[in-house]
This record gives C-alpha cells, sequence and structure tokens, in this order.
C-alpha cells in the first residue's frame, strides 16, 4: 500500500515598504487518512476478518487447528502453576472458556493499535501483524 502525503498551498504576501508586495508559498503538511478511531475500528474488522477466514479454513483442514483454540492452547501451556490453579479454583470446568472469552478484547486491542499504527506509518502496523501471526503460527 502507498501513502500519499497531501500539501496544503497557501497564498501570502510578504508586507514591504517598498515595490508590491511579493506572493510566497508556503507549504504544510496534513495527515492523511481519517480520524484515530476511524483506523482503529479498520484494525478491529481485519482482524474480525482474518480470524472469522481462518476459522472457516481451519474447519476444513483440521478443527484443531482453530486460530483461538490453538493459540489457546499454548497461552495455558504457558501460564505459571499457580495461575492455572487459581484459574481453576476460580472458574472450575469454565476456565478455558473464560480464557476464551478474555482473548476477545485482547485481540481487539493488539488489532486496535495495529490500525492507529499504520496509519501513522504502514510498516509499524504491518509489523504488529506480523508478530501476532508468528505467535499464531508458532502454536500450531
Amino acid at each position: 500500500m502507498l501513502r500519499v502525503r497531501h500539501t496544503i498551498l497557501k497564498m501570502t504576501t510578504i508586507p514591504s515598504a517598498g515595490p508590491p508586495a511579493t506572493p510566497r508559498v508556503t507549504g504544510k503538511r496534513r495527515r492523511s487518512g481519517g480520524p484515530s478511531w476511524l483506523a482503529a475500528l479498520s484494525g478491529v474488522l481485519a482482524a474480525a476478518t482474518t480470524l472469522g477466514v481462518a476459522q472457516l479454513v481451519a474447519v476444513l483442514v483440521s478443527p484443531a487447528a482453530a486460530p483461538l483454540v490453538a493459540v489457546g492452547g499454548v497461552f495455558i501451556d504457558a501460564m505459571p502453576l499457580r495461575l492455572k490453579n487459581f484459574a481453576v479454583a476460580t472458574f472450575g470446568t469454565s476456565d478455558k472458556f473464560v480464557l476464551l472469552i478474555c482473548k476477545g478484547p485482547v485481540i481487539a486491542a493488539v488489532a486496535a493499535v495495529a490500525g492507529v499504527r499504520a496509519r501513522r506509518r504502514w510498516a509499524l502496523g504491518a509489523a504488529v501483524v506480523i508478530v501476532l501471526v508468528s505467535c499464531a503460527v508458532n502454536s500450531l
């Protein structure tokens, strides 16, 4: 994706005591793109679309390869034993369901950050997405 920078040209005059005023062109840079909330929303919608397509592919290939389930399994395995015991004691057999519900807002927040970063510098947003994809691929 190429980024185009817009420049607003404004004609100003330089007051002088001698000959008539000389026009001068000044350039002011304007941020490209819309407001930050729109960039964040775009990131969240892109993540939701990506997860939806990955879920559909996982249904065709292997249900165990679903992105949320695979990443959740790796997250549970990497969790300290005391935290695992706390989750089981607090939520009982619903501990994995609670983890699945808690992953949604975290993924949405990271996707929103990626959208805002991509608005300013596309490479920063792409880097966040690459890190997320590498975490998902490593969990399979």
